[in-house]
């Protein structure tokens, strides 16, 4: 059975979050510090470094590679675009392992190798810096997925956002967090505002990825 194979993975999914953090924190040379958000400066040697960084890159992807791992959990890419944009702009730093195992423990169980687990969570850091470049870019286009992708896109940000709670306090977001939460909610339904979605989302997304705290 599905709930079987979940529980049989569960411990490796925590084994690889672990690990991935450590390797993350080995493929770094730079000395620990404050990151400039402007600056190309690459993610601080500690697992709590601000998102405002970036993670040491891995070994290139494949064309396609990961989009055919996130398949057979129901996933695209947009989607998991939308959930690493979350992770990046919450009110406060969310640490990898927070939002590494949530999202393990969607795909994992999915994956049919420990090998093919591993491969997902190390493809994750190009992805995760890809979010980081987007956010900082002069382009506010480059931040928000294509209109007809935003559903899926939507769902991958909420998601991150319901599974990393406790970095989501509703003092930080205040009242245009609220519109921006419901403007997301309604999309995922196939209710969206262009305008909201063109020029209002960009730029309180640039703004809360600013001005994130650990």
């Amino acid at each position: 059975a599905a709930s079987d194979v979940y529980k049989r993975q569960t411990p490796v999914i925590k084994f690889i979050c672990e690990q991935s953090i450590m390797v993350w924190m080995d493929r770094q040379d730079e000395p620990e510090g404050p990151v400039d958000p402007g600056s190309d400066m690459p993610f601080a040697a500690s697992p709590i470094a601000p998102a405002n960084g970036s993670m040491p890159n891995a070994t290139p992807e494949k064309a396609g590679e990961l989009a055919r791992l996130l398949h057979p959990a129901g996933l695209t890419e947009p989607w998991l675009e939308g959930y690493l944009t979350a992770i990046c702009t919450a009110p406060l730093f969310v640490a990898p392992s927070d939002w590494l195992t949530p999202l393990l423990h969607l795909v994992g169980p999915s994956l049919k190798t420990e090998k093919k687990l591993t491969r997902f969570v190390d493809l994750l850091m190009p992805r995760y810096n890809e979010a980081v470049s987007k956010l900082r870019a002069p382009d506010e286009d480059a931040i928000a997925a294509e209109i007809p992708l935003l559903p899926i896109w939507a769902d991958g940000y909420l998601t991150a956002w319901e599974a990393t709670k406790p970095s989501w306090p509703a003092k930080a977001l205040g009242p245009k967090g609220k519109t921006i939460r419901k403007a997301l909610e309604q999309a995922t339904e196939g209710q969206i505002d262009p305008t909201v979605f063109r020029v209002t989302l960009p730029a309180w997304l640039r703004q809360r990825f600013a001005a994130q705290k650990i």
